[in-house]
């Protein structure tokens, strides 16, 4: 009876408000799971010793540390609420629970001569009176999940775990947060080695099956429900590799804004946006720097107040002509500045600056003006999309 009373003690599984991470490696490991041994990973995923975890050896990385050894096998233990365990699926996740016990994942680095096979859970449990799921999970796919020299990838459980395909979730754990970067939204496999990812074996034999029966629902799913999805096209292999020519696919990847389920998530994915838009012009900040001679620490210290000058001075005279007024003004600034022996000459022309054009809240009205000129970009995206030829065929 005791043990029954401390198994209702559960821990409670928080809603993150961080995505989950997980490995380069993992991401692109070879095996086969269906929608609810996906679900039942996720959850595994989701553990906060485990996913801080991943993030100590991200940092131990960064900061040129030895890496954390994971010791022994960490218990998992899901509330059945949160798994979502309904009537018509107790058999569903029962027979998933005992193929986890029997599968893993395959690692294959062929360039250097390596692989392994890793096992993924073991002793589950169901228990429907106490309302709880547990397992073990073995210690070897934790050092894999946090095997990040490769690099790593982060996307939001919400949204994997409601995915209704398993191709579906393994896409978008390739793709996620990937539209800009190192490969700036493009990357390119093989469909065979596509294929070897998701342990098809030999089924979908031909490139038109597999396009219509992965790809295609993957893609469509990922635009419904996904804060990334993307485009493709094939093409043929390169010639060069020592092998005949195979058939590939070129990913394209893009952000859809409008699927983020996470207000916290979709909060910093715009203010990272704004980031990006706050900045001033090469022109004018060589202009600060090296003309006017004011610091770079005093450029970035008012650098809100910059912002919204320039762009100001640009909506109201256009690129060009507006950068000529604002030199013009600038310089005769700080000509009455050193005229008049004014110690601060720098807080004189950001103070005199503020007060013609009547700036306040910098950061706010410098954060509307981002936001409005993302917009703006956007929309222009949009249009250049909506005036594409209707018959457009991919080469």
């Amino acid at each position: 009876m005791e043990e029954k009373e401390q198994k209702k003690n559960l821990p409670t599984i928080q809603k993150m408000e961080r995505e989950l991470v997980q490995s380069y490696i993992l991401t692109f490991a070879r095996y086969n799971f269906d929608v609810y041994e996906k679900r039942i990973m996720y959850y595994v995923l989701k553990s906060k010793k485990i996913q801080d975890y991943v993030r100590e050896q991200i940092q131990n990385l960064k900061e040129n540390k030895k890496k954390t050894p994971f010791q022994g096998m960490e218990e998992c233990v899901i509330p059945i609420s949160e798994l979502v365990i309904h009537k018509g699926e107790y058999e569903r996740y029962k027979e998933a629970f005992r193929n986890l016990c029997n599968k893993g994942f395959e690692i294959e680095d062929k360039e250097r001569g390596f692989w392994a096979y890793r096992s993924f859970l073991a002793n589950p449990t169901i228990d429907m009176f106490d309302s709880y799921v547990s397992g073990y999970v073995h210690s070897d796919f934790i050092k894999v999940l946090a095997a990040i020299e490769h690099g790593y990838r982060q996307f939001d459980f919400n949204i994997a775990f409601n995915l209704k395909s398993a191709y579906s979730m393994r896409f978008y754990e390739m793709i996620s947060r990937q539209d800009k970067g190192q490969y700036n939204g493009y990357f390119t496999r093989s469909i065979e080695e596509l294929k070897e990812t998701f342990g098809l074996g030999d089924k979908y034999g031909n490139t038109t099956m597999f396009i219509k029966r992965v790809i295609e629902p993957a893609k469509r799913e990922l635009d419904e429900c996904a804060n990334y999805s993307f485009d493709y096209k094939l093409q043929k292999g390169d010639v060069a590799k020592k092998s005949r020519k195979k058939d590939e696919i070129q990913f394209h990847i893009y952000h859809i804004p409008e699927n983020e389920t996470n207000d916290k998530l979709k909060e910093n994915r715009v203010m990272a946006e704004m980031g990006k838009y706050i900045r001033l012009s090469p022109q004018f900040y060589e202009f600060l720097l090296k003309d006017t001679g004011i610091p770079e620490s005093s450029i970035n210290s008012n650098i809100y107040t910059l912002y919204i000058i320039e762009q100001t001075y640009w909506r109201r005279e256009g690129k060009n002509r507006g950068f000529a007024s604002l030199v013009s003004k600038i310089d005769e600034l700080k000509e009455r500045a050193l005229r008049t022996d004014r110690d601060n000459w720098i807080a004189y022309i950001i103070g005199a600056l503020k007060r013609i054009e009547k700036i306040d809240h910098e950061k706010e009205r410098a954060e509307k003006i981002a936001l409005f000129n993302i917009q703006l970009e956007q929309g222009k995206k949009e249009q250049e999309i909506a005036n594409e030829p209707e018959n457009k065929t991919e080469p």
